[in-house]
């Protein structure tokens, strides 16, 4: 790969100036569609932390409007469906009071784009909100020990087969990086920028040995058949979902 002055490949400089189009469209075109209706663009995830992979990550969007209507998504529906063609997933449409009612409900979620995330165009309307961590808590036990009824439902239903087990495996790994950063937010601790750091940190305040996460994490790029002791490394996980499942169960937070 060939790197320029300054330590950046030329590869990386034709990435960010492709990504940047993009979300130049994307801005362009969500104003005029939704014309006053529109509040904010956000954008959050890989494209923001600088871990996005061309053909591999989603180009992640919260759209924040006045309006929750039909009438609204109707407009948009063009737009949504070109833009899936650049790798933009199908945006999070949501008002202002649908955020402040679903804090709740959704802490896990709002954290992990409050994480990182970028105004596009308009209001930063996550900059203010608070996240109850009892709630946050709460979600995190729930998650964890749901993956663990999951995994052996679908070892049973799967009857053992590597393929089956490897897309189980790649399925419950989604959304693990998320429970990982409100550990570290419960904790009242700043949140490191990449998911490896996130495991790192949050395994550490738990004293847990972090290398099984990475391994999952890593192996969720690899095509099922490239995954190597599949059984072991399902028998790992579930255990380790088991043991932080009761950390969190037993974790004091506070307000």
């Amino acid at each position: 790969m060939e790197v320029e002055q300054g330590g950046a490949s030329k590869e990386g400089k034709k990435m960010d100036s492709k990504l940047q189009a993009i979300q130049d469209a994307i801005v362009e075109d969500y104003k005029e569609a939704l014309k006053d209706s529109l509040i904010s663009i956000i954008l959050y995830g890989s494209a923001v932390s600088g871990e996005y992979v061309s053909g591999i990550s989603d180009i992640n969007l919260m759209i924040v409007t006045s309006d929750d209507s039909l009438e609204i998504l109707d407009r948009v529906i063009p737009l949504v469906k070109r833009f899936r063609k650049k790798g933009v997933s199908t945006p999070l449409f949501v008002t202002p009071t649908y955020i402040e009612q679903s804090l709740d409900v959704f802490p896990l979620e709002y954290l992990s784009i409050r994480s990182n995330y970028k105004i596009l165009y308009g209001k930063d309307v996550l900059k203010e909100i608070h996240i109850e961590k009892e709630h946050l808590r709460l979600q995190c036990e729930r998650e964890l020990k749901r993956r663990v009824l999951l995994l052996k439902e679908a070892y049973l239903e799967g009857e053992r087969k590597n393929k089956f087990l490897s897309a189980v495996i790649k399925a419950s790994v989604e959304g693990l990086v998320s429970i990982f950063r409100a550990i570290i937010f419960l904790y009242d601790l700043d949140q490191p920028k990449t998911k490896r750091q996130t495991v790192e940190k949050a395994c550490s305040l738990l004293e847990m040995d972090p290398a099984l996460f990475r391994h999952l994490i890593e192996i969720k790029g690899l095509k099922k058949d490239k995954i190597k002791d599949i059984k072991a490394i399902y028998t790992d996980y579930l255990n380790a979902l088991r043991s932080l499942s009761k950390r969190i169960d037993t974790l004091e937070v506070g307000i």
